[in-house]
């Protein structure tokens, strides 16, 4: 993504800034856009939050955004580098700020980097913030690392983790600094992973801290398995985390929100609205209306949820990335999303109800999902494939085609009046690339859609076609491995022949 004017992504309440090579000069001119926005809203000495991940050309472009910001004469209070970026929000509660800007790329590769800015539309008058001076900064890494370790204490208690195993994988980024020293005062029995700051993350597939990435989860499912205790994968900024349960299998984010709604809706907030991903499974809204909660479907986008959530007042939020966001009265900042927060809260619902993460898989249910195909394609060609297939199921009278934002849902109903579905859009943050996802509620489902699926891409457009089928097969491998669950849910798992025997 080439960026060169700030004014121009400054709109929201949060902006997600990102690309490669970014000059540091176009990061100090965000620090000055930052101050005017915020003198704009009427509050007369603004006060920002200042923090980074583990890159290496991260306190470069932290140093930047401090020009811009004191330029303007604005004021700092800095969390430093390497701490997570949902420590640097909970700053912004706790100190009364008015706006966080924190430098990450998240889950991209080492090439890249840029800056999430968070506004959080305080009054112009409070009497709860630090009381700063113009072009004052104050560092508060050490206390703001305290306050949110008793958070979780507090929120959680100081044995939650007694005789549990637990096994962590920052993959190199900012969960490092945080996460292994408030787990082991919560007494879990732990095994921490790449826990070390590598601002290139060299030993990583793709050089980029991303658990959704199968490779780079190989290492946290074997020793999981061997320490028969669960894994958690965070992304470089440890606002997205991705679990492993006790047998080394990957749990899918969807699982985990159904585990998180049910309890949720059970224990703490009946009758919630509860808001999921466009792509997610049936089976997550299923689960949050058996629970007596409301689903609501939302487009593509860490930053849609959470638009949704406020729109909706929702208690809580996931996204199939490994995103999870907590409403009012669950967490300190409003539809926050903490990986580790929701480490800790898995833990606890697994705990209370006596089971592994394994057993708790087992209860829900499961269909025919596919992976995520995300593909490389002509960006001056990608607009008009999504546009073919957009007229081709809007004219099928067997299909019924929604626009969730930018995202198509193509839903065609089968017995029992459940819908197979595809997904299918052009990427935000990346142009070049489309991504597709589909789902049945049997095999044969599952292959109808996948069929219509690629016969609506236009025959122009063949090797995109090829490229799916490619991607499909690669990701998926052996069909009866990867749809393990759902065959076993459905009862059709063939029996295994017993080993020697033909």
């Amino acid at each position: 993504m080439k960026i060169t004017d700030p004014e121009k992504v400054f709109q929201g309440n949060e902006i997600d800034l990102r690309g490669e090579r970014i000059a540091p000069d176009l990061f100090r001119r965000v620090g000055e856009n930052i101050v005017l926005r915020i003198r704009a809203s009427g509050a007369p000495s603004p006060q920002i939050v200042l923090g980074g991940d583990t890159r290496e050309d991260t306190p470069q472009l932290m140093s930047a955004l401090s020009r811009g910001i004191m330029n303007r004469c604005g004021s700092i209070i800095l969390v430093g580098v390497q701490l997570p970026k949902p420590v640097a929000y909970f700053a912004a509660e706790l100190y009364g700020a008015d706006a966080v800007a924190y430098v990450t790329a998240s889950h991209l590769r080492a090439g890249c980097n840029g800056v999430k800015v968070w506004f959080t539309n305080r009054p112009p008058s409070r009497s709860y913030a630090l009381p700063l001076a113009a072009c004052e900064a104050v560092n508060k890494h050490e206390e703001i690392v305290r306050e949110y370790q008793l958070f979780l204490l507090r929120t959680f208690g100081p044995d939650l983790g007694r005789g549990t195993p637990l096994v962590i994988d920052p993959l190199f980024g900012a969960a490092r600094l945080v996460a292994p020293e408030v787990l082991k005062k919560c007494m879990f029995d732990l095994e921490a992973l790449h826990n070390f700051a590598d601002g290139k993350f060299s030993h990583l597939y793709n050089h980029a801290p991303d658990p959704t990435l199968k490779k780079n989860l190989e290492e946290l499912r074997s020793v999981a398995k061997v320490w028969e205790g669960i894994g958690a994968a965070y992304d470089g900024d440890m606002d997205r985390v991705v679990f492993v349960d006790e047998n080394g299998d990957v749990a899918s984010a969807d699982e985990i929100a159904m585990i998180i709604s049910d309890y949720l809706l059970t224990k703490r907030c009946k009758k919630a609205r509860i808001v999921y991903h466009c792509q997610s499974t049936n089976a997550l809204p299923e689960v949050i209306e058996a629970a007596r909660g409301n689903p609501v479907i939302q487009e593509t986008g860490w930053r849609s949820i959470k638009e949704k959530m406020e729109e909706v007042g929702a208690a809580f939020g996931s996204e199939i990335s490994g995103h999870f966001f907590y409403g009012r009265g669950l967490y300190p900042v409003q539809n926050g999303d903490d990986g580790l927060f929701t480490t800790f809260l898995l833990s606890k619902i697994l705990k209370e109800s006596e089971q592994t993460l394994v057993e708790a898989r087992k209860n829900l249910p499961a269909y025919f999902i596919s992976p995520e195909l995300r593909v490389t394609y002509d960006q001056g060609r990608n607009a008009h494939v999504i546009e073919t297939m957009r007229k081709r199921f809007e004219n099928d009278e067997s299909f019924s085609l929604s626009a969730i934002g930018r995202d198509f849902r193509a839903e065609k109903n089968d017995e029992k009046q459940w819908c197979s579905w595809l997904v299918f859009r052009t990427s935000v943050t990346e142009p070049q690339k489309l991504s597709f996802r589909f789902e049945g509620r049997t095999l044969p489902h599952l292959a109808d859609i996948k069929h219509a699926f690629l016969e609506s891409i236009p025959d122009s457009d063949q090797r995109l076609r090829d490229m799916l089928e490619e991607s499909y097969k690669a990701s998926v491998g052996d069909p009866t491995a990867y749809y393990r669950r759902a065959l076993e849910v459905s009862g059709s798992l063939p029996e295994q022949k017993e080993e020697g025997r033909l």
